[in-house]
């Protein structure tokens, strides 16, 4: 499973008022706007390491453990 497959998951796992919450916590702590963060998870952007990092960072998990290379 590709990372953005991965992250639109766990996105789409949360209930709508956290998931809200979640997307801007992401994109406060990657310094992107919403657009990109949508980009990453319909795979339109590639999703890179240090912004996987932080994103699990603030997810509180490390939902990339399963990313293919």
């Amino acid at each position: 499973m590709r990372e953005n497959e991965i992250f639109d998951r766990y996105m789409r796992s949360l209930p709508t008022n956290k998931r809200l919450i979640k997307l801007r916590d992401i994109c406060t702590a990657c310094g992107v706007s919403i657009n990109v963060v949508y980009a990453w998870r319909l795979g339109r952007t590639r999703l890179k390491q240090i912004y996987m990092d932080k994103i699990s960072e603030t997810i509180g998990e490390n939902i990339f453990k399963g990313v293919e290379k």
